[in-house]
């Protein structure tokens, strides 16, 4: 039986049912009036903020709105992902914008895109796609940062002025698009002409963790991997998915969670026992994402410098050099919950579709001293004096030489691979023939050129498995 939504009420249910329809309606209508006051209780903090600080510049990092899933559609609820209800035009969103690469040449090719176009759903979506729920998502993240950077803070004006405004993509389709729409809520038809938005190619893409391309990290994520079974509820959990979906083998937790996302992210009811362990299942995706990045504390810097550590040093980076007032950052949930860990501010709820961290440098207009204001989804979580905000950002950066280095470091490699083979001993662990983690760089012979179907050596560890270890600008929930 499923939970239905208010959009399924009428039409479906009848008249019979207008009681539980007004009831649902209400429930919402009361969300909706907290979120408001809860809105109203922000602005009014910042105005407060406004009279004694100015703002020098803004930094935001935001997850994209709701999309279809990354790899298939399960049976997690009301099936299908209709192309004509959930990629309906959205005419307000729709701002002209160019894209460049970081040099200012043409949009390099996204391989990643053309992985997704070919991985179909019933009702003519593919995966990764953003909805019509999505794009007003990143619209109503705009008017908010148009409210909160123009209205209050005054530190760009109504009309879009590209000296002033940084815009920037992982080169995924519904990161660009949130861009645009995100864009359209700040500026709207203040636009003269298009806007530039900025992409990278996936190898040299900085925005995400891509341990498909560290081999450090790599390493640092299979030792996570390994020590799965120690996180708390996530057997538990496994085991209910796998009885509930009568399955042979374990269904992914991931894979679900992702599933359900998306279906409640665009008004798609799922069945009514998913709906009760959803929270746990949130509180589970979160536990083993981070004991995959942070297997032991001894490795948490490491984990996240060469994951997200050059995020850190651009950040460090803008405030320095100032040639802009407001850089948005369109990417993952992968980027903005190693951000949050990096920032020693874990949530228990995974990034929700349209969340945002930003970095607000103020002055005091009094003593001209200079804070960072760190905010999560509105809610602040660290005002910090900049020299310490810096010491923070400074322990997670990594400059791009820097990272190659570490990526490559053999001795890391060789301490790893220890840790990993000690740690699989101490839980017997059995792994699967998909992929062997080794401290050497070279290629070894048997590993030249192996056809397809050959068989890998029994005993390795499989991180394709995992999803978001093994895609170029993956969300976590990739399967």
């Amino acid at each position: 039986m499923f939970r239905l939504k208010r959009s399924y009420i009428f039409g479906v249910l009848g008249t019979s049912s207008l009681g539980l329809g007004v009831y649902l309606l209400s429930k919402r209508t009361k969300k909706s009036k907290r979120i408001l006051i809860e809105n109203d209780l922000q602005e009014k903090k910042m105005d407060k903020m406004a009279e004694k600080y100015e703002m020098i510049a803004s930094q935001v990092f935001f997850r994209h709105g709701s999309r279809t899933p990354l790899n298939r559609e399960l049976p997690v609820g009301e099936p299908g992902f209709d192309s004509k209800t959930l990629l309906q035009s959205v005419p307000h969103t729709e701002v002209p914008f160019f894209i460049r690469d970081l040099d200012g040449g043409p949009r390099p090719i996204s391989n990643i895109e053309r992985k997704y176009e070919l991985r179909k759903f019933e009702g003519g979506t593919h995966a990764g796609q953003l909805t019509k729920i999505g794009r007003e998502q990143g619209f109503r993240l705009g008017q908010r940062l148009k409210r909160k950077y123009v209205d209050i803070w005054k530190i760009i004006p109504e009309q879009f002025n590209p000296q002033l405004v940084y815009m920037r993509s992982t080169n995924i389709n519904r990161c660009i698009d949130t861009l645009q729409c995100v864009a359209a809520g700040i500026w709207g038809k203040n636009l003269e002409k298009p806007m530039e938005f900025f992409v990278a190619p996936g190898k040299d893409e900085f925005l995400y963790p891509a341990s498909h391309r560290c081999k450090s990290l790599k390493g640092i994520e299979t030792l996570g991997i390994v020590g799965l079974k120690e996180v708390e509820g996530l057997t538990k959990l496994e085991n209910l998915l796998k009885d509930k979906f009568k399955l042979e083998t374990d269904m992914p937790i991931f894979a679900c969670f992702d599933n359900i996302q998306c279906k409640k992210g665009n008004d798609i009811p799922i069945f009514d026992w998913l709906e009760d362990i959803k929270d746990e299942m949130d509180e589970a995706v979160v536990k083993t994402m981070n004991k995959i990045r942070v297997p032991s504390p001894e490795y948490k810097t490491q984990s996240i410098k060469l994951g997200i550590g050059r995020v850190f040093d651009t950040i460090l980076n803008n405030f320095e050099k100032l040639d802009k007032k407001l850089f948005l950052y369109s990417a993952h949930d992968s980027t903005l919950s190693t951000m949050l860990s990096g920032l020693d501010s874990l949530s228990t709820k995974w990034p929700p579709f349209a969340a945002d961290i930003s970095f607000d440098l103020l002055r005091d207009k009094e003593t001209g001293s200079k804070i960072v204001c760190l905010s999560y989804c509105e809610r602040v979580i660290k005002i910090l004096p900049y020299k310490e905000f810096a010491d923070l950002a400074n322990r997670c950066k990594i400059t791009a030489e820097e990272h190659r280095t570490l990526c490559t470091d053999v001795t890391l490699h060789k301490e790893l691979y220890d840790a990993i083979r000690k740690e699989k001993k101490r839980l017997n662990y059995e792994g699967t023939k998909d992929r062997e983690f080794s401290y050497k760089t070279e290629k070894r012979e048997e590993d030249k050129e192996k056809p397809e179907n050959q068989e890998k050596p029994v005993g390795s560890i499989s991180l394709s498995s995992i999803p978001c270890l093994r895609a170029e600008g993956c969300d976590v929930h990739k399967v």
